[in-house]
């Protein structure tokens, strides 16, 4: 939803946000910053500079995404015309702060779901500016929302709710799968001599869900020697069965064949049934990780396991192979 503010607010927040603006035009932006000094406490005055350089670099990234907008004349989406509905207000998050700005809307004649070009060339990602989308996102892989909380507040001085957090990260999550990327970006197609192709999982119990599966995957380029020379990492997020990881899992591998045609492909992983025969679909040559098999066997000498005997035996002779 698009929130209507008065003019008399917008005039406010603009004059605001311009006054630290020296100059500007369509390709730079000069600010000029007052920053007061403490001269007994350090810390206190890394906290005003702080501060004082979000407050002046928050215009600059109005005026930045500003120049996405266009002139409210009529566009065609998708080979359809949109008349423009006007400039309407919207509240946008960044590194340093939120900021109000009134960019052009449109919509079908008929009507119909509205569609704004400034959002869609600028890359912004619910209400976020794209560099605070990958901010987010990227520190929530590596810990929970309440912790991109702390982080956020306690070194960029930036509040935000845990599910506009959640939010932001899952929409760049599923953006990013349709990026299509270099898969082997720091060695020339030349370099690799074989492709290692591992997979593992393991149980979580979700508070709203149950127990569900989560799936980690990895591709990892060798050169003729061994050396590894690159590695891409898939997962998912957990989930009822591994359905899911599968399929993105298996499409990652197919872009890996067509990149790396004729290279020696090698799966790696433990004795997990389901694991095992999606390998043995996807590769020609595979290898039992030694340490799962390793590990059990001496727990249960001379006991009878719930393992297939078939499947026992083959575990057996590529341990002792």
């Amino acid at each position: 939803m698009f929130k209507e503010i008065t003019t008399y607010k917008v005039d406010k927040e603009m004059e605001k946000m311009e006054s630290l603006i020296v100059k500007s035009n369509k390709t730079s932006v000069t600010n000029q910053i007052t920053i007061p000094i403490d001269a007994k406490e350090m810390l206190t005055t890394e906290e005003y500079i702080q501060k004082a350089v979000n407050e002046a670099v928050l215009p600059a990234t109005r005026h930045a995404l500003s120049q996405f907008d266009t002139d409210g004349t009529l566009i065609q989406v998708s080979q359809k015309k949109h008349t423009g509905k006007g400039q309407i207000s919207k509240t946008y998050q960044c590194p340093f702060g939120e900021f109000e700005l009134c960019r052009h809307v449109y919509q079908r004649t008929e009507g119909g779901k509205t569609h704004c070009p400034l959002d869609k060339d600028a890359c912004v990602i619910i209400f976020s500016t794209p560099k605070f989308a990958k901010m987010a996102s990227s520190r929530y892989t590596c810990g929970s929302s309440r912790q991109v909380q702390r982080d956020l507040k306690a070194n960029h001085s930036r509040i935000i709710s845990g599910n506009y957090i959640r939010d932001i990260s899952q929409s760049a999550g599923k953006l990013s799968e349709t990026v299509t990327r270099d898969y082997c970006p720091e060695a020339e197609m030349e370099e690799v001599s074989s492709t290692g192709i591992s997979l593992d999982s393991t149980c979580m119990f979700m508070r709203q869900d149950g127990w569900r599966q989560a799936v980690a995957g990895s591709m990892n380029y060798y050169d003729e020697s061994g050396e590894r020379l690159y590695t891409v990492y898939v997962a998912n997020s957990p989930e009822y069965g591994k359905e899911t990881f599968y399929k993105s899992f298996q499409k990652e591998i197919e872009e890996v064949r067509k990149r790396f045609r004729g290279k020696r492909l090698v799966g790696v992983a433990d004795g997990a049934t389901d694991n095992r025969k999606f390998l043995e679909a996807t590769v020609g040559i595979q290898v039992l990780d030694f340490f799962m098999p390793a590990n059990i066997f001496p727990k249960h000498p001379g006991q009878h396991l719930n393992v297939d005997r078939i499947e026992m035996n083959g575990l057996l002779r590529h341990v002792t192979d």
